[in-house]
């Protein structure tokens, strides 16, 4: 069944209306377009609905006919799903994802991915201990840098990488992308910019500054579009920690916590 599918299945079995079944979580429309299979919903207002209406979440998981391939849309809608939850720093919601992904993918990256943001949220790095490298080999191929899902992984386990290990991957990344900053799709411009900030985050916080000039010149060149600007603010975030401004660091700290990125506020002080 799809979601759409197992949702009105549970609503006919419950004997309830349309409007009984969102409790005000969503629009009745909208509801009823993701019934038909019209309309996505988000991840925190399915597992909502079903809370609500005292519905198991890890049945109804378990009921869905979901085939998360690695290439196909519906593996990148749980892959956002995944993203969202864990900025919205919501580790219920993070576990039934994760939980739909262990059990409808067949991609060992996507299932490592989802694991790893797992594990982060719960600042439970430790647990990843065990991960070998074999199971990061795929970062070994030769085009893994052009691969979108592979750039994506990377992102998520570099906190768990040695730092000659997570340089070297770096140093591949700038050599494959540095000189056409403007030139690279945004969605890789995107990806991109978040993997150098997080090499930026893993220099400050490990005393260990090899590559960060030369990532800050890549995040300088990237353009200046309204789907950087976090990037942006975080380039200077990490530039006025390595000038130990910290009048500056503190003022954008600030100004991420109004905008209401508190986790990635938390995450960044060192």
């Amino acid at each position: 069944m799809t979601i759409g599918e197992a949702l009105e299945f549970e609503r006919k079995k419950l004997n309830l209306t349309e409007k009984e079944m969102t409790n005000g979580i969503i629009s009745i429309a909208s509801y009823s377009r993701v019934e038909r299979n019209l309309q996505d919903i988000k991840a925190r207002d399915l597992f909502a609905i079903l809370d609500a209406n005292r519905i198991s979440m890890v049945q109804f998981v378990h009921d869905l006919d979901i085939d998360l391939d690695e290439k196909d849309t519906e593996a990148g809608k749980w892959r956002y799903h995944l993203d969202c939850a864990f900025y919205e720093n919501n580790i219920q919601n993070m576990e039934i994802i994760n939980q739909v992904i262990q059990e409808k993918s067949k991609s060992k990256e996507l299932k490592l991915s989802g694991n790893i943001v797992l594990a982060k949220l719960k600042n439970n790095l430790d647990c990843l201990s065990t991960v070998s490298m074999d199971e990061l080999d795929v970062l070994c191929d030769s085009n893994w840098v052009k691969d979108r899902n592979l750039l994506k992984l990377f992102y998520d386990v570099m906190p768990i990488l040695s730092m000659p290990y997570l340089s070297a991957r770096i140093k591949e990344i700038l050599t494959e992308y540095s000189g056409r900053e403007k030139q690279i799709d945004p969605e890789y411009q995107y990806v991109l910019g978040m993997i150098s900030i997080s090499y930026a985050r893993e220099c400050s916080f490990r005393g260990d500054y090899r590559l960060m000039e030369e990532i800050f010149i890549f995040l300088d060149k990237l353009p200046r579009t309204p789907k950087l600007f976090l990037i942006k603010l975080l380039e200077k975030y990490y530039v006025a920690i390595l000038l130990h401004d910290k009048a500056k660091s503190k003022h954008i700290s600030k100004i991420l916590r109004k905008l209401g990125y508190q986790k990635i506020a938390t995450d960044i002080e060192v």
